[in-house]
């Protein structure tokens, strides 16, 4: 079983580097203004839009033997389809939508 994951992103990481300071370096940063001191300072995209625990389900709605992070694996397996979809885009630089 692998290990749960605490930090869970509401805004998918790979989403967040299109808009990194330098897309080039390994630590993705992007700048971010914090309401309460009312100051901006770049942050790496791994300490933003998270929350710890975020999609679980309290363990008095699990059954026994479920999975209690069977949202964020849900996501996790889409924000993996997102990013390949995103990348395909900017690589193509087209976007074309059937109906």
């Amino acid at each position: 079983m692998e290990k749960p994951k605490k930090n869970q992103h509401y805004v998918p990481r790979s989403y967040l580097e299109n808009f990194s300071i330098d897309p080039s370096k390994n630590e993705k940063q992007i700048f971010v203004f914090d309401k309460v001191t009312q100051k901006k300072f770049p942050t790496n995209i791994k300490n933003i839009t998270l929350e710890r625990y975020f999609y679980d389900f309290p363990e008095t709605f699990v059954l026994p033997r479920e999975d209690p992070q069977k949202v964020e694996n849900f996501f996790n397996e889409l924000e993996i389809r997102q990013n390949k979809l995103l990348k395909h885009i900017q690589k193509k630089r087209v976007l074309i939508l059937q109906v």
